[in-house]
């Protein structure tokens, strides 16, 4: 679930672009008994007001002119100036960030949230202490831990491709997160940790991997799914390696 803060951001995308696309003429029609161009301005000037409150709250700072740029290539069906991916992780950066940032404010002032983070904590670190005893469990990075069920000899993902993968999460209790078949997988779209490793797997591969709360989705989680300070276990095949969408 997005965060409200993540919302503003969204928001703020739309209300600066309806602001920013205002033609020449909006001075006119607003000077008419025009129900419909009230109501439309009133929109954009309240949620402009709103996100504008809610940037500064959270210390963020955006480019006008670019969201403007932005909104209007997305509204009128143009191609985007950067890859799609690229933009995908970089929401996902932001709203990683004011996640962690909101979590921590709750983590010093919520007991109940602190003894939840503080007991995930505990679990978690059990749990991936099991992992890596597991036989064929070898350390790949701080934090991460792959098991390889399967050596394949296909193409690498790599950071310019996308997998066609099949995958199971699930947490330390064993709660299941989220579970999917032949689905695309992009690495540049995915938190970075997953990503590295998605992109250095092999079509064939089957991987079991753990990751460690700081390499997944930290001290905010991932509600309802995942909650503070949770490890996240993942079981993927990877069946193919395509070109990415729009790729030259």
């Amino acid at each position: 679930m997005p965060s409200s803060k993540l919302l503003l951001v969204v928001s703020c995308v739309g209300s600066v672009a309806v602001l920013g696309c205002v033609s020449d003429g909006t001075s006119s029609a607003l000077s008419r008994p025009n129900d419909s161009a009230r109501f439309s301005y009133g929109v954009g000037f309240d949620l402009g007001r709103k996100v504008s409150e809610g940037l500064a709250e959270d210390d963020m700072v955006a480019d006008m002119a670019l969201v403007r740029r932005g909104f209007d290539d997305g509204l009128l069906g143009r191609t985007p100036a950067i890859p799609e991916a690229e933009m995908d992780a970089v929401l996902r950066a932001v709203h990683q960030q004011l996640s962690e940032r909101a979590a921590r404010r709750q983590y010093d002032e919520n007991p109940e949230f602190r003894s939840l983070a503080d007991r995930n904590a505990a679990n978690s670190e059990a749990a991936m202490r099991a992992f890596a005893a597991r036989p064929g469990a070898r350390k790949i990075e701080d934090g991460i831990w792959v098991i390889p069920e399967a050596d394949g000899s296909g193409p690498v993902v790599g950071e310019d491709s996308v997998a066609i993968a099949t995958l199971t999460v699930r947490t330390a209790d064993g709660d299941e997160v989220n579970r999917a078949a032949n689905s695309r997988l992009d690495p540049r779209s995915m938190l970075p940790a997953p990503g590295q490793v998605l992109s250095k797997m092999r079509a064939g591969d089957r991987w079991s991997i753990a990751f460690a709360p700081s390499r997944a989705f930290g001290l905010a989680g991932d509600p309802p799914q995942v909650g503070p300070n949770e490890a996240v276990f993942v079981d993927i095949a990877v069946i193919a390696v395509e070109p990415r969408r729009g790729s030259r």
